[in-house]
């Protein structure tokens, strides 16, 4: 089998920045606030416990407006009631695409961040995020800060077997997707919500 080369993934910076190498001038990324690294190498500690998402997991760009209001917003799914159970622990450690289930087998991106396009940067940045460890999978949005979508938002659809389809939306370290009966989860994904690789 051929290998793919490695894609860009971008996420937001953390409080504070990330670390470079001492005299090192800063980078294009890093003024640009976008700081990339290959998926295919081991991430550092801004984005501890983000993995590779299965290969097998379909990912396509297929523009189309879900909401004009896209670059205003600053909550993900916000239209929706919250269920009033608590978070479910993550006991088994396993990743986000794994919670959602073995029926998961696409997913259509629609709408970008701007510091998530070209597309393959969009599609390398939400395969680290499906492959995530998180502490505990919410049934309501489990933080207080804001969750803008113009710069580092997604807004898409997935798709399970059966022809089921439901939502996914991402601002930063932060979504909302709902599983194959139509649950929707919120999930941080900040280094405290995460397990650690080799945890």
């Amino acid at each position: 089998m051929a290998s793919r080369a490695p894609e860009a993934l971008c996420l937001p910076p953390r409080a504070g920045g990330l670390a470079t190498s001492p005299g090192s001038p800063p980078s294009e990324a890093s003024r640009s606030g976008c700081h990339q690294v290959k998926v295919l190498l081991v991430l550092g500690a801004g984005i501890i416990g983000l993995g590779l998402a299965s290969p097998d997991l379909h990912i396509r760009h297929v523009p189309r407006t879900v909401d004009p209001q896209f670059h205003q917003r600053t909550r993900l799914c916000a239209e929706q009631a919250p269920s009033n159970a608590g978070p479910q622990p993550n006991d088994q450690r396993v990743t986000v695409q794994t919670f959602l289930g073995p029926a998961l087998r696409e997913i259509h991106l629609h709408q970008l961040g701007d510091s998530l396009a070209p597309f393959p940067t969009a599609r390398a940045t939400l395969r680290a995020l499906l492959a995530a460890r998180p502490r505990a999978f919410s049934p309501f949005p489990h933080w207080a800060e804001a969750t803008p979508l113009r710069a580092w938002g997604l807004l898409g659809t997935v798709h399970y077997v059966g022809h089921s389809s439901r939502r996914i939306e991402v601002a930063g370290r932060h979504l909302c997707v709902a599983d194959s009966l139509g649950v929707l989860w919120w999930i941080r994904l900040e280094a405290v919500d995460v397990f650690p690789e080799g945890e």
